[in-house]
């Protein structure tokens, strides 16, 4: 096996399980929201900083950004692309991907680069006092990982148009 193919292997198991745990903090804040609600509607006593722990598991959404770009699951142009050959769709899908690498990756960078700054500055939720620095951690992983996901589907589509024969 070679080695592009035990990093996608890697990448693959990594993102399924960053997945995993957007999926647990989604179903905890919907949790958390229907209770909230009820609580405060039938007995007038709402959820002490609900609202900031909802913010916080937001967040956490962003960990299935790979695993969503590896199934397929984003925005196409099925629509227009459809029309085309193989590959020009592969070319064209490659070139779309790689301006998105060049805006995910400064922002992943900037998130990185923020975490201690916003741990020296002792930033936190403003009701429950929780600390943001890990959740710049938490995007910046997110956001990272969806990096290098879209990097793999280069190189897929890129191999995809230099061993392609009609």
């Amino acid at each position: 096996m070679s080695i592009f193919k035990s990093v996608e292997r890697f990448i693959y198991l990594f993102a399924g399980f960053l997945n995993i745990l957007g999926i647990i903090s989604l179903l905890a804040m919907m949790m958390l929201t229907v209770s909230d609600v009820f609580l405060r509607y039938f007995f007038s006593k709402p959820i002490i900083g609900g609202t900031e722990l909802t913010q916080c598991f937001m967040v956490c959404m962003a960990l299935g950004l790979g695993w969503s770009a590896l199934k397929g699951k984003g925005i196409k142009m099925d629509l227009i692309l459809g029309q085309l050959p193989l590959k020009a769709q592969w070319i064209i899908d490659s070139l779309t991907i790689l301006m998105g690498l060049a805006i995910i990756i400064p922002i992943t960078i900037a998130f990185f680069g923020e975490i201690s700054i916003v741990k020296e500055m002792m930033m936190h939720t403003a009701m429950l006092r929780i600390p943001e620095y890990p959740f710049y951690f938490i995007i910046g992983t997110g956001l990272g990982l969806f990096s290098i996901v879209l990097i793999i589907l280069i190189v897929k589509n890129l191999a995809k148009v230099v061993t392609y024969e009609r």
